[in-house]
Formats: structure tokens, C-alpha cells, sequence
């Protein structure tokens, strides 16, 4: 899906001229649906503003006044394009390199700022023909071979992986638009059917004759955001309701055993950063608090059970913390871990320590 939005936007995107700085009425993929005045900026969620600058293009999507998506663009002297520069929320996403017929030559995959993946793309005389792709220290990850139509349009992908195993995608369109995949893994079919945007909006996991999994979605119809997901589990008998704030944050998830019995799941948030996890279930209200550090790591995170601190974790690093069990308010065994393993116990009474144990 990221591929297919991915491709999208750069199929939209225009040679430079002479104007400056334009502003479009858009939408949550950067589409320029209508031109518009500067001082009609405030009328709409979403903005896209194009600036040129000679042989570079800026194209900037605000939503709700604020930057969300960017892309920056470089041209040759001939008007193609060379190189382009993702980002979201003013992060590197991706970075991509064309070739002198405009088509994508490398992709390199950025998560948090940080490079992860690396693409290279192979054509033949229809269009694309495979992708290979490798981690950020050239280790190979998987090679997805494609199956074009006369007129071009993507039938089908193969991922084939180090160990040869393979996943098969099957696509199928109607009225020009993608409307449904057909995914082979391991002997598990996946059927998804999208919607006009190409989003998902059911998909059924089957493993021969059996069906696994069941997913609908419900989507924002102004800004094509998820807001609602069901997931169904036929033989389990249990199914899963999560819905998401503007940021794709899960806010609440309920969840409804065989017996009828509900596990309700709630979420609040301060920015990207979740700050509260509360659980309502038949033992009764359990609440997770996070605090950070000011260069936005956690630095610890507490459990309350009934309202009463039970447990704090403190955060050294990634692999190394400690843990303090409450009693009463009262600290009364600390837990350390280095490496995510258990290396010491201390066991408190009355503020003091009483006895240690190494592991």
C-alpha cells in the first residue's frame, strides 16, 4: 500500500517554472485538487504549498496549519527529475534516486531519521521488472519480482526471500482503481478489498478451508484517516474494536471474549508520546503512567492496581532497567537488568536492606 501511495505522489509531481510560491485546497495524500489565494489558507485542513526555486521544487502538505508531509524535488537542466527527499512530521522518510527517463533508480527507507532500507529498482521494456531490496549494511532482505499487464498495470507481485520462500500478491482492479489483493504466504491466502483511495476495508485470513482472521476498517472521509478497526477471530469466538485519534494513535481498544466478558483499553496521549494506559477488566481498573526524559526517552513508567502504586520501572537505557515492588507505598524488592537479564534482587523492610541476591 505505502508503495502504491508512494508512487502516486511522484506521478504528480511537475516540472518547474517561473512561479514562486502557489497554494492548493488538498487532501491527506498531497494531491493539488484546487488552486487557492494565501489568505484562503485557513479554510481548509489540508494545504499544499508549492514553492520553485530554480531547479529544485518544495512541495510542503500543512494540516491544520501545521506541516505534515514534504517532499523536495531536484530537476536537470532539462527539466527531469533526478533526486527527491520524503519527509513526515520534518523527519527523512525516504530518498530517492531517477534516472534520465524520470523512473526510480534507488530508494533508500529511512524509520525515525535513521536509514533501514536500500532499493534498487530494474526495468524492462513494458516497466518495472524486479526490486531488490537490502538492510542498511547490504544484507539482503527479499527481491519482489513483477508482473505488468500490455498496458502496464501492476498484476502481480513475488517477494522471494534469503530462504526462498515466497509470498504471491494478486491484484485486481476496477473502473481504472485498485479494489482488491490477493495474498499467498505459507500456505495462508489473505483477500483483501479496498476502498476508492486503495485502502483496505475488509480483509479474511484463511489457512486452507479454515478462516482465521477477520478485519473491517472505517475511514475519515474528509481526510482518508483510519478512525476504526474490527478484528474477528471466528474460532476463538473473541473480537477486538480499537479506534485512533487524528495522529493513527490507538485511543481505546475493547476486546470481547467468548464468555461476553469486555477488556476495555484506554489510551491518552501528549504529542507522540504516550503518556497514560488504562485496563478495565473482571480484576478490577489497572493504569500504566509514563514520564520522560527531555531527549523524549521514557524514563520510567508506573503500574497502579485499585488506585495503589504497585510497581515502577526505571529506564537506564534500551536493555538495562530496574524494578521497585510496592507494598503499602513501600519499597520493598528492587529488580535489576542489564542486557535484558536478571542480574540482582534486593529484598527491603523498613527502608533498609535486608538481604541481596545475584543472579
Amino acid at each position: 500500500m505505502k508503495i502504491i501511495i508512494l508512487s502516486s505522489i511522484l506521478l504528480l509531481s511537475f516540472f518547474p517554472s517561473f512561479a514562486d510560491t502557489e497554494y492548493y485546497r488538498s487532501d491527506w495524500v498531497g494531491v493539488s485538487l484546487q488552486p487557492i489565494d494565501r489568505y484562503r489558507m485557513d479554510e481548509f485542513e489540508y494545504v499544499l504549498v508549492v514553492k520553485r526555486d530554480g531547479t529544485k521544487e518544495t512541495r510542503t502538505l500543512l494540516h491544520s496549519k501545521k506541516e505534515w508531509k514534504r517532499w523536495e524535488i531536484l530537476f536537470d537542466e532539462h527539466g527531469r527529475k533526478t533526486e527527491e527527499f520524503d519527509y513526515e512530521d520534518k523527519k527523512l522518510v525516504a530518498h530517492s534516486l531517477f534516472d534520465n527517463k524520470g523512473r526510480m533508480k534507488f530508494e533508500y527507507i529511512h524509520e525515525k531519521g535513521v536509514l533501514t532500507q536500500k532499493k534498487t529498482y530494474s526495468y524492462s521494456a513494458r516497466g518495472i521488472d524486479f526490486v531488490d531490496t537490502v538492510d542498511a549494511k547490504d544484507e539482503r532482505l527479499y527481491t519482489d519480482e513483477y508482473e505488468l499487464s500490455p498496458a502496464g498495470r501492476l498484476r502481480s507481485m513475488r517477494r522471494i526471500f534469503p530462504d526462498n520462500s515466497v509470498v504471491v500478491i494478486h491484484f485486481t482492479y476496477g473502473e481504472g482503481m485498485l479494489v482488491g489483493e490477493w495474498e499467498y504466504r505459507d500456505g495462508r491466502i489473505v483477500e483483501t478489498t479496498n476502498n476508492e483511495n486503495g485502502q483496505p476495508l475488509h480483509r479474511e485470513e484463511w489457512n486452507k478451508d479454515e478462516l482465521l482472521d477477520v478485519q473491517d476498517y472505517t475511514y475519515d472521509t474528509q481526510s482518508g484517516k483510519l478512525v476504526k478497526e474490527t478484528v474477528k477471530n471466528p474460532s476463538a469466538k473473541t473480537k477486538t474494536d480499537r479506534t485512533y485519534d487524528e495522529d493513527g494513535n490507538i485511543v481505546a481498544e475493547t476486546t470481547t471474549g467468548a464468555s461476553g466478558e469486555e477488556v476495555v483499553v484506554t489510551y491518552t496521549y501528549e504529542g507522540d508520546r504516550k503518556k497514560t494506559m488504562r485496563k478495565k477488566s473482571e480484576i478490577g481498573v489497572e493504569e500504566w503512567r509514563y514520564f520522560y526524559k527531555g531527549d523524549g526517552g521514557l524514563e520510567h513508567e508506573d503500574y497502579y492496581r485499585r488506585g495503589l502504586l504497585e510497581m515502577r520501572t526505571t529506564y537506564t537505557n534500551a536493555d538495562s532497567w530496574h524494578e521497585e515492588i510496592f507494598r503499602d507505598e513501600e519499597v520493598v524488592i528492587r529488580v535489576y537488568y542489564q542486557k535484558q537479564k536478571k542480574v540482582k534482587e534486593e529484598f527491603i523492610q523498613d527502608g533498609r536492606m535486608i538481604r541481596t541476591k545475584e543472579y
